[in-house]
């Protein structure tokens, strides 16, 4: 069975899947600093043998990346893993979504391929929100158009904050193991208030920024949540969001098979 390996290489997550026969038969996250150790591509390598996606019958691996440092690595590993090439977003081939940005070179390409996969999955105008180790927030137009966004703090960058903050760290771990489920009242330990404070204070910055979006847009422009957050983050929001996890790896994939036509 033939098939294409797709990565999105970010700050923290390696997030990759494998695409055969119309549909992904594999998926996972591995974390950045895990990929420096000796184990970390092992764990995709043993992963992709699990569900029966033979390294010699892999016909690309296709990667977006918004980390530099670790490309490098990455592209070794296909070398010798699934011995073929890496086409890269933005150098080998285009997402293809114009915009207004005033330095076009500036716009991660993951959050290109967030857009083409939004658009194809729900049309135009269309608000991406992506719970990586940034919290961004893209609005897109009518006319299929990046028109912009925001990017704000993420739950790994506020984690990394607060950490720096000595006296919390401790705190700040029992915060996390409770999963954003602080009661909706005024904590009344640390870890309570760091739980509100950090869950529920990316919830409200999700929902103000897709608003200021929705104001350019369209009030009623339909919003499409992704990355490895967001599962976590959206039940607290008020504003209706779909979750799709797989979005800026469609958007990937799509953008790659249009620049093969």
């Amino acid at each position: 069975m033939k098939w294409i390996w797709y990565a999105d290489l970010g700050n923290c997550t390696l997030h990759w899947g494998g695409w055969a026969e119309n549909s992904w038969r594999a998926s996972g996250r591995v974390s950045t600093e895990h990929l420096q150790g000796p184990d970390g591509l092992q764990i995709i390598k043993e992963e992709l043998v699990r569900r029966g996606l033979v390294a010699s019958d892999c016909q690309q691996a296709v990667l977006c990346a918004t980390a530099p440092a670790t490309k490098t690595s990455i592209e070794r590993w296909v070398a010798q893993i699934l011995m073929t090439a890496t086409a890269v977003l933005g150098t080998d081939f285009q997402a293809g979504i114009p915009t207004e940005y005033y330095h076009p070179g500036q716009v991660g390409q993951d959050r290109l391929a967030n857009a083409r996969g939004a658009i194809e999955r729900c049309g135009a105008p269309v608000v991406v929100v992506d719970f990586g180790s940034c919290l961004t927030c893209d609005a897109i137009s009518a006319e299929g158009v990046f028109v912009g966004g925001a990017i704000a703090p993420g739950l790994p960058g506020c984690r990394k904050a607060i950490v720096s903050i000595g006296h919390l760290a401790e705190p700040l771990e029992e915060a996390l193991a409770q999963q954003g489920l602080a009661p909706l009242r005024p904590g009344r330990s640390t870890s309570e208030c760091l739980s509100l404070g950090i869950y529920y204070g990316l919830a409200g910055s999700a929902e103000r920024l897709v608003a200021i979006m929705r104001q350019h847009l369209a009030a009623d422009a339909p919003v499409i949540a992704t990355g490895g957050d967001a599962r976590t983050i959206i039940p607290l929001c008020q504003t209706q969001m779909s979750v799709e996890p797989m979005l800026t790896l469609d958007g990937l994939r799509l953008a790659y098979e249009r620049s093969q036509v």
